[in-house]
């Protein structure tokens, strides 16, 4: 017989997998490119990496953000913010957990 305990971390994993599967099926229906053009405007330059101003850093005159428009990974030049996807972005702009980060994404995101 399992305890109370190891049945609610069970759960608590169970729900852990979950979002990660809903991560995965939320990001794979989202392109990267028309996600941040959205988020921070239009992208310049040509190619896999793109530039953009920096969210994390206001005033931003010159584009010092860099995005890569098929992985999702970006970094900002000048602050040195950096992150590995969409969700990861969202999450520090926002300031959001991972589970609203996905349902935020979800839902459409909107500025």
């Amino acid at each position: 017989m399992l305890s109370k305990h190891w049945k609610s971390h069970v759960g608590y994993r169970l729900s852990q997998v979950r979002a990660v599967s809903d991560a995965r099926s939320v990001k794979d229906r989202v392109r990267p490119e028309d996600f941040y053009q959205r988020a921070i405007g239009p992208l310049s330059g040509r190619g896999t990496w793109r530039s953009a101003r920096c969210p994390f850093h206001v005033p931003d005159k010159h584009p010092s953000l860099r995005v890569n428009v098929e992985t999702g990974a970006w970094r900002c030049m000048a602050c040195g913010a950096h992150g590995g996807d969409i969700l990861a972005f969202i999450m520090s702009r926002d300031g959001l957990s991972f589970r609203d980060a996905v349902w935020t994404l979800e839902r459409g995101y909107h500025q």
